[in-house]
């Protein structure tokens, strides 16, 4: 196990920045996650931080968690749940500042992208359907906070919802696709495109949804109107309401 104090030495470093660059950074974090089986007992800023330093030892080496990813993905949510906990307190003290500070949306954001990874291993659609859930999560939280992150997550959810629609081929991952990737666009080309967080890969990936979109709108039509209330639904079967379909 790495000592207490070792990993809270690394979890104060930029690890974004020191991640691909320290080989025992990356084996300090695996090792922590590998042999730990849960951090819900932790501290919320504590178990922020050790999800953020796992994150970036994933992006700087795919392999470094191949195993893990689902526990990984455990503690993104458990994460979340401490995130949501915060907020709860916060907006009961009506302290606003500290509702912003705590970005409960990264945590999903993060579980968002753990799923994701995971379901391109194996391919299995409840991974898929666990990455559209913490997405559209992450997009719903943030969208009064920062309106601009919100419909990257969104945009994500869209890109899941799409991969389930292909696996599944239901109509309603279609439709919840095209919702999610709609309010991507609206809020891109109200913005003439100019997003801070808008790329070149980026720009190519709005310039193929836009043609998809016009393309599955048409094949929706042709298939007739979604019958009321029938939306996706989770591993539990419970059925998914389109969370953030309203405007």
């Amino acid at each position: 196990m790495v000592a207490h104090a070792a990993l809270a030495h690394m979890l104060s470093r930029p690890y974004y920045k020191i991640a691909a660059a320290e080989p025992e950074f990356r084996a300090g974090i695996v090792a922590y996650v590998r042999e730990t089986p849960t951090i819900a007992d932790t501290k919320f800023d504590f178990a922020r931080s050790l999800t953020g330093a796992a994150h970036a030892v994933l992006c700087a080496d795919k392999t470094s968690l191949d195993g893990l990813l689902e526990r990984l993905y455990q503690f993104d949510m458990e994460t979340a749940q401490m995130a949501e906990h915060e907020i709860r307190v916060a907006v009961a003290s009506h302290d606003d500042d500290k509702r912003r500070q705590i970005s409960g949306y990264i945590p999903y954001d993060r579980a968002g992208d753990a799923a994701w990874a995971i379901f391109e291993n194996n391919r299995n659609p409840q991974w898929a359907i666990s990455a559209y859930e913490a997405y559209i999560r992450a997009g719903e939280i943030s969208a009064n906070l920062d309106r601009e992150y919100s419909v990257h997550f969104y945009r994500n959810a869209g890109d899941a919802a799409n991969a389930l629609s292909k696996i599944t081929r239901r109509t309603e991952w279609l439709r919840a696709a095209i919702s999610c990737y709609d309010r991507f666009l609206r809020y891109y080309y109200s913005n003439n495109g100019q997003e801070t967080l808008i790329d070149v890969k980026t720009e190519r990936l709005i310039n193929a949804v836009r043609q998809n979109r016009d393309f599955v709108q048409h094949i929706l039509s042709a298939r007739g109107p979604q019958r009321k209330g029938q939306y996706p639904k989770s591993a539990s079967g419970r059925e998914i309401r389109r969370r953030g379909s309203h405007r």
